[in-house]
């Protein structure tokens, strides 16, 4: 309570206080000359002073309570605002000190990962490469070793690109590069590479009077890669997976849908969090550096759109994301057209 308050609230207990002294004054007044009615010896003189003093001492020792109680009143509402601030400051100490121990943790555990996922497809280059220039292979083996090294390869530059992109995210440095998107053909540009060497089979619905978008085009193609590369890991051979666009709330929905395994109340909760990778046999089986899912919501979000999944254990998961037309800040007069 601040201090104008207070005085308000003192106020009128003060002139409560100076009305009954009054009153009191007038009483005395009026016993001493009904006394002096009753009771002719007493000297009226007298009594009127003897009263008028203890009157004025009761008046001026209450208003002296008073005003004491009221700097009272404001001490302590002052320790209590004071308390209340190191109570806040306290807290904030708190989660400052929790996000450090988690940032630290997360370093860890970056650490960790990056030696181990860095690891082993250099490994694998490095032994696949002394093979075949210390052995005599023929002509199959050869080019199917060279295959392995360039499929390691290219995992390791996608992995160097995860990681630099999550650096982007974590400094606040991630910007975007805004044209006009038509979004069947970005959809089409995502799809059909991983339909050539995927085991499963892809199947699209797309809006086709879908308006287009503005947007970054390669950051959105690599956030529904990461979403469509989840999918196909998590579904068995012979299944598809479906991914769809619709038109939806001025912008636009994307959909990716397997039939894997599902996923449960706790890890929908975690799913798009930094290194996140769940426990089922299937993840401890596929490689990966859990940060697909986190990049993906990071460039969503970046654009103004939002992402989720929704999913029962064993009835296959769907995740999707919607994007708005234009990024917040961005209007058509400001998009390029897009270079394809």
């Amino acid at each position: 309570m601040d201090q104008p308050a207070k005085t308000f609230l003192v106020r009128p207990i003060q002139r409560r206080v100076l009305w009954f002294g009054i009153l009191g004054f007038s009483l005395t007044l009026l016993v001493c000359w009904a006394t002096e009615w009753l009771f002719p010896p007493i000297v009226l003189p007298q009594l009127v002073a003897e009263a008028a003093i203890i009157s004025l001492l009761g008046f001026f020792t209450i208003r002296r309570t008073l005003r004491l109680c009221s700097h009272l009143e404001q001490a302590a509402h002052e320790l209590q605002d004071k308390n209340q601030r190191l109570r806040e400051k306290t807290a904030q100490l708190e989660t400052s000190r929790r996000k450090l121990l988690e940032l630290d943790h997360l370093k860890s555990d970056f650490v960790a990962m990056v030696s181990h996922e860095l690891r082993t497809p250099l490994t694998s280059i490095i032994g696949f490469a002394h093979t075949l220039r210390t052995l005599p292979l023929p002509p199959e083996q050869r080019t199917k070793y060279l295959g392995i090294i360039e499929d390691e390869g290219k995992r390791l530059a996608e992995m160097v690109e995860e990681f630099l992109d999550i650096s982007k995210i974590e400094a606040g440095t991630m910007t975007l590069q805004i044209t006009s998107i038509e979004v069947c053909q970005l959809v089409h540009e995502v799809v059909e590479p991983i339909h050539l060497t995927s085991h499963v089979t892809i199947k699209t619905d797309l809006d086709a009077t879908a308006p287009t978008l503005s947007g970054d085009r390669n950051r959105l193609k690599r956030a529904l890669l990461n979403l469509l590369a989840n999918a196909v890991r998590y579904t068995a051979e012979g299944t598809a997976v479906e991914v769809s666009t619709t038109a939806a709330d001025h912008g636009i929905r994307f959909q990716v849908r397997d039939h894997g395994p599902g996923l449960s109340k706790c890890a929908q909760a975690r799913v798009f969090e930094r290194f996140y990778r769940g426990s089922d046999s299937i993840t401890m089986r596929s490689r990966g550096s859990g940060l697909g899912l986190a990049i993906a919501k990071a460039i969503v979000e970046k654009h103004g759109g939002r992402i989720g999944v929704e999913s029962e254990p064993g009835a296959g998961a769907t995740f999707y994301f919607w994007v708005p037309r234009h990024p917040p800040g961005v209007g058509p007069e400001t998009t390029r057209p897009a270079h394809v």
